[in-house]
């Protein structure tokens, strides 16, 4: 848990205190394209596969939020990028790569200090940060979401607002922040709320990856996600490992099963 003038928050993808791997270097080996979008207030960094219209599009976890238990990170840039790599590792041709807020580069908004990427990670305006960059990049298209972390919650409120997201998938992910912070015993933070159109939703074909020792966001909360929400068509997909642990390794296979409606 991370404490921050007496406000106790979740250490949601701490990883390791090693520094921060460089964009540049991963891109050496010619299988992604750096870019910027630049989207209500916030400067997100991209990596894009391919030469057309991205068929997926993954969506970065939390990141390096805080250096200690008490003392929030000068740079979020996650140590270890699952959100990258999973894009990596996909056999689709044509994908794309957000950041969040203040990984990789440093925009306007990030002046402001930590609270971007810790109380302020999953406000009404990154919501539609994303939701913008989808849907420009996506140009209509058919497109499905992979959002690590708490990336997926943004996945998912992305897909309750553009008509032409065919599927989210979610990797360890967060998938209801509040109920996470209830968890962690953690100060509630701002989340944006459901948009009126959120009744899409429950008919976009969702994977939900879980990790069975995954002590950051428990299976408990993907569960009762399904449960509350009741989507029409939800697979939940329950590996070993916890909160990073496995999901690149098994990226390549995952990713092609298809969406089995109903299975739980």
């Amino acid at each position: 848990m991370g404490n921050i003038g007496g406000l106790t928050i979740p250490l949601l993808l701490v990883g390791c205190l090693g520094s921060a791997p460089e964009l540049p270097v991963w891109l050496k080996n010619g299988q992604g394209v750096a870019g910027v979008e630049t989207k209500d207030g916030y400067t997100l960094r991209t990596v894009r596969k391919g030469q057309g219209v991205p068929r997926r599009i993954y969506i970065e976890g939390d990141g390096r939020a805080f250096i200690t238990s008490s003392q929030p990170s000068g740079d979020p840039t996650p140590p270890y990028p699952v959100g990258l790599l999973l894009m990596q590792a996909d056999p689709e041709a044509d994908a794309l790569y957000i950041a969040r807020p203040c990984q990789w580069l440093r925009g306007a908004e990030c002046k402001a200090g930590y609270k971007v990427w810790t109380l302020e990670r999953f406000t009404p305006a990154v919501v539609q940060a994303y939701v913008d960059v989808v849907a420009e990049e996506s140009h209509g298209q058919p497109v499905e979401l992979v959002g690590f972390s708490g990336g997926g919650f943004l996945a998912l409120q992305v897909a309750a607002r553009l008509d032409n997201v065919t599927a989210v998938r979610t990797v360890s992910g967060n998938v209801d922040p509040a109920y996470v912070n209830e968890i962690h015993k953690a100060t509630p933070m701002e989340i944006a709320p459901w948009p009126e159109s959120y009744g899409r939703l429950r008919g976009v074909p969702q994977v939900l990856y879980v990790g069975r020792q995954d002590k950051i966001v428990p299976p408990e909360v993907v569960q009762r996600w399904v449960e509350q929400q009741q989507p029409e068509c939800v697979q939940v997909v329950t590996e070993d490992g916890g909160h990073e642990q496995g999901w690149v390794e098994r990226w390549a296979r995952l990713v092609t099963q298809p969406v089995v409606c109903g299975g739980r």
